[in-house]
């Protein structure tokens, strides 16, 4: 009897008028891709690939974890979204400190780009269209991916767009603002104290490659987190004075990367900082002209002594002292005559 009641019910619930369900976009996941073997060791990634016809966008995703900790699985859930909105997303994994501290992870990182570009079209991905997302560390990671290099933004290691949550964007600043970091980096960096750690520092840090050739950015941060707000305000004010595009959101509250990602921050509207960030991705990543207007380079690592050259905003550039002839002949005499005063001695 009571099997009747349940059928009963059931068929009375099935003569209601119901919603058509919501169906979401498909994907389909590739698993356990190697796309490196630094040294022999297979390095993989995990591809979710939307269905459908047409080239996607390719999104390199890049997990946090002090870049000690975390895998190919650790974005899981961004790869996901992304895939969901329409890009195809790679979720690596690279090497760890402290083994294999910096540039190694970083290294990994940009190879990841190049073997999506060159695999391209197994994937159905635009190889002219190519962004990373990353938060904590692989925020720091996706912020290198789009300041370091040269050439056109559609080949090699090079990008269009990066997504970097929490981030740090300026190693030497961010160590020095919180005892948790500090230990962090400096593992990251193979340094055991700040005092002789400034070329480490300096080359793992987004902010020293700021010039108008980079990708566009967005940069996400709490205002109370383990990492400055400073951090990405710094950013973003390079960014801008090099020309670039960026969009910079601050979350209230002490939540840290991922964390944040389902709520809302400042100038994100009703949408979340994921919501957000993926259609940043989808703006610039169509954007024909970025990159193209500055023909100089950014620096390499290590090619500048450090503070030569003072990012815009951050002091005052060195002023060139150009001398004609007259005036070089005439400084000669001067330090001639001062030679002569010192060895008489007398000095004026």
């Amino acid at each position: 009897m009571a099997s009747v009641v349940v059928g009963a019910s059931a068929l009375a619930l099935g003569m209601l008028p119901s919603k058509p369900a919501v169906a979401e976009p498909p994907f389909t996941v590739r698993g356990g891709i190697v796309y490196s073997r630094p040294d022999g060791q297979a390095l993989v990634m995990d591809a979710y690939l939307p269905v459908g016809a047409g080239l996607h966008p390719g999104i390199i995703v890049l997990h946090g974890g002090g870049w000690a900790f975390g895998s190919e699985k650790t974005f899981a859930t961004e790869a996901k979204f992304l895939a969901k909105q329409g890009f195809a997303a790679f979720s690596i994994e690279y090497r760890l400190a402290p083994k294999y501290p910096y540039p190694l992870g970083l290294d990994d990182c940009k190879a990841a780009v190049e073997y999506v570009r060159q695999h391209a079209a197994a994937f159905s991905v635009d190889p002219s269209k190519m962004g990373a997302l990353g938060g904590s560390a692989g925020g720091n990671l996706a912020g290198m991916l789009a300041t370091m290099g040269s050439g056109s933004l559609d080949t090699g290691a090079r990008i269009r767009a990066a997504v970097s949550w929490s981030g740090p964007q300026d190693m030497k600043v961010a160590a020095a603002s919180n005892p948790k970091p500090r230990r962090i980096i400096l593992r990251y960096l193979a340094c055991t104290q700040m005092s002789t750690c400034d070329r480490q520092l300096h080359d793992s840090s987004p902010i020293s490659y700021v010039d108008g050739t980079d990708a566009a950015m967005f940069l996400a941060n709490s205002s109370s987190e383990v990492i400055p707000l400073s951090q990405a305000q710094s950013m973003a004010n390079d960014l801008k004075s090099a020309g670039v595009p960026v969009e910079l959101v601050q979350v209230p509250g002490a939540r840290h990367s991922v964390k944040y990602r389902n709520s809302q921050g400042q100038g994100t509207g009703s949408e979340t900082v994921m919501q957000a960030s993926a259609d940043f991705l989808r703006k610039w990543l169509d954007s024909p002209n970025l990159g193209t207007h500055v023909a100089a380079p950014s620096p390499k690592p290590s090619q500048s002594p450090i503070g030569a050259s003072p990012a815009p905003g951050r002091g005052f550039p060195a002023v060139p002292v150009v001398l004609s002839a007259a005036g070089a002949a005439v400084l000669g005499l001067g330090i001639y005559a001062l030679s002569m005063f010192r060895r008489n001695g007398r000095v004026p």
